[in-house]
């Protein structure tokens, strides 16, 4: 799966304050979409895969070579609602569950190996959008395994 389809899937399954948004299902959480989409529901959290740093490599001394030993992406959660309360809370929720997570498969046990989730700041308030909805954004820093 994708960054975005691990935390999001990981996302609900930690919190209540999440609920899959698909198409017009009027969920909380969704990922890779515009939040001006006239589908989109007026309270919503949104997950982006954003660049990030270079890989890390491993070197070997018996061949020469370097491997990539792990991706190391950015990920950005927006949260919009009428209520900058609500929105806040959203990204809150979010960076109080992601926020130091190391050494953890995600979603399930089975899943990427996550080195390292590190908020790179809390949460905070980006803007209103053209329909006076309040956007709050938390970012993260990641390294995982390729995979």
């Amino acid at each position: 799966m994708s960054l975005v389809d691990d935390i999001q899937t990981f996302l609900i399954a930690e919190s209540t304050a999440f609920i899959l948004h698909a198409g017009t299902s009027g969920g909380t959480l969704a990922k890779q979409i515009m939040l001006d989409n006239t589908i989109t529901p007026d309270t919503i959290a949104v997950l982006y895969e954003t660049p990030g740093g270079p890989n890390t490599y491993t070197f070997s001394t018996t061949t020469g070579t370097a491997s990539v030993d792990t991706e190391n992406p950015s990920l950005q959660l927006l949260s919009r609602a009428v209520l900058y309360s609500n929105a806040r809370t959203a990204a809150e929720t979010a960076y109080t569950i992601l926020d130091g997570l190391a050494e953890r498969s995600l979603p399930t046990a089975t899943g990427t190996r996550y080195v390292e989730i590190t908020a790179d700041q809390a949460p905070f308030f980006v803007n209103r959008d053209d329909n006076d909805r309040n956007i709050v954004s938390v970012n993260f820093s990641v390294r995982k395994e390729i995979g």
